[in-house]
């Protein structure tokens, strides 16, 4: 049966793979779209000193890539990430079967103006576009029957955090407030500023005190959340 009923695991395999290239590129249409960089964003970026060397030491990356402007612009993006698989077994509770089905958790890390929906939905439609049928359990006898590729997708939750622009007051006085803090001889400390880390950070009850204290400060919002494939 092996050569002839298709196999849960091979096509799910197939699916997540094509959403990133091999340079680690989201390939679905529009995943970039909504983040737009300044010119001065763009020089603040290249103002950070990121020890490339010692991150590729560290996690083991081939030493063609990255160099230190595309890792940090990399992190303006939104991410995709595929953080577990399951189907079957293997080693010693392996068996010569076909898997029934086979599932993946994805994590997306969200930048401003790209929200929880918005990614959500461009993987739902890379899915649709794939051939892919969605259900929102297990397909009945008759879907199975009538569709060639089932699939569900399932958004978790998601988590708001806090983008404030560098040049807004709030941006502004906690520059001005750090240097003055780590002052030598009377002369303002240079204040090294990071537009977005590529992390999740506790900030959103931050950005709320920030903007009761800063009424003008100009702020934005992103999510994370995971996905999951059934």
């Amino acid at each position: 049966m092996a050569t002839t009923v298709p196999n849960p695991a091979q096509r799910l395999a197939a699916l997540l793979a094509s959403m990133k290239d091999d340079d680690g590129r989201v390939t679905i249409p529009g995943y970039y779209d909504t983040v737009k960089l300044t010119d001065a964003e763009r020089r603040i970026m290249a103002e950070v000193p990121d020890d490339v060397n010692e991150i590729k030491q560290r996690v083991a990356l081939p030493g063609r890539r990255p160099s230190a402007a595309i890792f940090r612009r990399r992190l303006q993006y939104p991410s995709l990430n595929i953080r577990g698989m399951e189907s079957a077994a293997i080693g010693d509770k392996a068996a010569n079967i076909i898997p029934s089905q086979a599932g993946a958790e994805l994590d997306l890390r969200t930048t401003p103006g790209a929200n929880p929906a918005y990614l959500a939905g461009l993987i739902e439609k890379h899915m649709r576009d794939k051939g892919y049928f969605l259900t929102n359990g297990a397909p009945t006898d008759e879907e199975r029957a009538r569709y060639d590729k089932i699939a569900s997708l399932v958004v978790a939750r998601g988590n708001s955090a806090a983008f404030t622009q560098l040049d807004s007051p709030l941006g502004t006085w906690a520059q001005t407030s750090l240097a003055k803090t780590f002052s030598e001889a009377g002369e303002p400390a240079k204040t090294l500023r990071i537009r977005m880390m590529g992390g999740s950070v506790p900030n959103r009850q931050v950005g709320r005190s920030a903007r009761s204290a800063f009424r003008n400060c100009a702020a934005g919002q992103s999510r994370q959340q995971s996905a999951q494939f059934r």
